[in-house]
């Protein structure tokens, strides 16, 4: 089994992703913290404009299968996925 990455804090990915100085800017649009009420959960948004809240829950819609990419960044914040 590979090494586990170093997890970075929340607000460190969110400048890396910003920049575009990322594997992970690929597939990876945003991350954004909860807003109560109306977001009750950080949700990261991928390219295709589909958000995932860290339940593993899509925020709109059925969202799409991750590919391996998306799983590793949504492993390296903690953010929950459904495996298929």
């Amino acid at each position: 089994m590979p090494p586990k990455k170093e997890k970075k804090p929340f607000s460190q990915w969110q400048q890396i992703l910003k920049t575009g100085n990322s594997k992970y800017s690929k597939v990876i649009d945003r991350i954004d913290k909860a807003n109560p009420p109306s977001d009750s959960q950080d949700p990261v948004h991928f390219q295709d404009g589909q958000p995932l809240q860290r339940d593993g829950t899509w925020k709109h819609g059925k969202g799409h299968p991750l590919a391996d990419s998306e799983k590793e960044f949504c492993d390296l914040l903690d953010f929950k996925y459904q495996t298929q």
